[in-house]
C-alpha cells in the first residue's frame, strides 16, 4: 500500500470524507492527546487499512480558505512550517503501530519519502540551523533525499518531478535571503491555486485500498 511506503494521499478536508459505521467501530474512540491537530489523519490514514477507498472527482460542496489557514498561510512562518512538521511524528507511529499489529512492514525513514514534508525540513534546516527539530540532518543530505523521494514518486507526473527537483537544488544553492524570498512567493502561488493546475498529480482511484486521488475535490469513504 501507499501508505506503508512513506506516499501521502491529498485528501479531501474533514467535512469531505465519509466512513463506514463498521469502520469507525473499529478504530474508535480515537487517542486525542495524540492528536491536537489534524485529527482526521487519524481516520484518512487508517481507512487505508480496512478496506477499499474511493474518490468522486465531482465537487459535492465547497469550504473556505483563508491566508489564515494552518496549512494555507500566505504569510510565512518558520515557526508554523515546524509546528506542520511535527505533526508527522503521531502519524509515522500510528503506522508503525499498526503495521506492527498486523504483521505489515513500514519503509523505512517514512516522512523522508514526502518530498513537501523534506522540503519542509530543508528549508528550517537552510534558515534557522539552530531551532532546527531534527538533530544530525545536513542540508546535502536533505536535498538529495528530497529529489530521489520526488523522482520515485508514483503519482507526481513529470513536471511535478522537475519542479520538485529544481525546487530542492535551488534552496540549497540560494542565500538564505533569497530563500526567504523564494519561500514567500511559492505560498502566495500555492494559495491561488496555480501549482495544482499547472504542476498536476497522476490520479489514481480504486478499490485497492491503496488507491487515490490528489488535489481533487473528492469525498474518500472505507466501504
Amino acid at each position: 500500500a501507499y501508505t506503508l511506503q512513506g506516499i501521502v494521499i491529498e485528501r479531501a478536508p474533514t467535512s469531505g470524507n465519509a466512513f463506514a459505521r463498521r469502520f469507525l467501530e473499529q478504530v474508535l474512540p480515537m487517542p486525542e492527546a495524540e492528536w491536537p491537530r489534524a485529527a482526521d489523519a487519524y481516520l484518512c490514514t487508517l481507512a487505508t487499512f480496512h478496506g477499499g477507498l474511493a474518490t468522486l472527482s465531482q465537487p459535492l460542496g465547497f469550504y473556505r480558505v483563508h491566508s489564515s489557514n494552518l496549512t494555507a498561510s500566505t504569510t510565512f512562518d518558520l515557526a508554523r512550517v515546524r509546528a506542520t512538521l511535527r505533526e508527522g511524528e503521531p502519524l509515522v507511529r500510528l503506522i508503525e503501530r499498526f503495521a506492527g499489529e498486523n504483521g505489515l512492514k513500514v519503509r523505512g525513514n517514512w516522512m523522508l519519502w514526502n518530498p513537501s514534508h523534506v522540503a519542509g525540513r530543508l528549508v528550517s534546516l537552510k534558515l534557522e540551523p539552530e531551532q532546527h527539530p531534527f538533530r544530525g540532518e545536513s542540508l546535502l543530505g536533505l536535498t538529495v533525499q528530497g529529489i530521489r523521494a520526488s523522482v520515485l514518486h508514483p503519482l507526481f507526473t513529470l513536471r511535478k518531478r522537475i519542479f520538485y527537483v529544481a525546487w530542492f537544488t535551488l534552496v540549497l544553492a540560494l542565500p538564505r535571503a533569497a530563500v526567504e524570498r523564494l519561500m514567500k512567493l511559492k505560498l502566495k502561488v500555492a494559495f491561488e491555486g496555480r501549482f495544482r493546475r499547472v504542476l498536476g498529480t497522476r490520479s489514481r482511484a480504486g478499490n485497492d485500498g491503496k488507491a487515490g486521488a490528489e488535489y481533487t475535490s473528492a469525498a474518500n469513504a472505507s466501504l
